[in-house]
């Protein structure tokens, strides 16, 4: 399924936080304890939502830390998809994308994790190849 543009984070903090709150730069600023600045460049999408960012804005604002975080990554993540034809990869490496193996406990069980030491097939070997080019340099 093909992603939207996502509203930037710091649009979202103007438009439904400052705004309804009428609320200046400066006072909103103040009152997650940051610059004007800081605040200015989040705002104006200059910068996105840091982790500690996000822990301010959940204690000031309300909505959860991870709420801003996953806002800031869907925002990075369209932005990185729309130049994924200037990305680079060596294709020496890339393999067809393999599930990787299940940790099972003593019972046999899957424990649902996931371990990257247990990656199967092409992928573990060609993960072994990078690994060691990248040694030798």
């Amino acid at each position: 399924m093909e992603m939207h543009n996502p509203a930037h984070p710091g649009e979202i903090v103007r438009e439904e936080c400052l705004k309804p709150l009428g609320l200046t730069v400066t006072a909103a600023a103040e009152a997650l304890g940051v610059t004007r600045k800081t605040l200015s460049d989040l705002l104006n999408g200059h910068t996105g939502v840091s982790p500690d960012m996000a822990i301010r804005l959940e204690k000031v604002f309300g909505s959860t830390a991870d709420t801003w975080l996953r806002m800031q990554m869907q925002c990075d993540l369209w932005e990185a998809r729309q130049r994924a034809d200037t990305i680079k990869v060596n294709r020496r490496f890339a393999t067809a994308p393999r599930r990787a193996s299940r940790k099972r406990g003593n019972n046999g069980s899957s424990s649902g994790r996931f371990s990257p030491f247990l990656v199967e097939g092409t992928c573990r070997q060609a993960c072994q190849e990078l690994y060691l080019a990248l040694m030798v340099r």
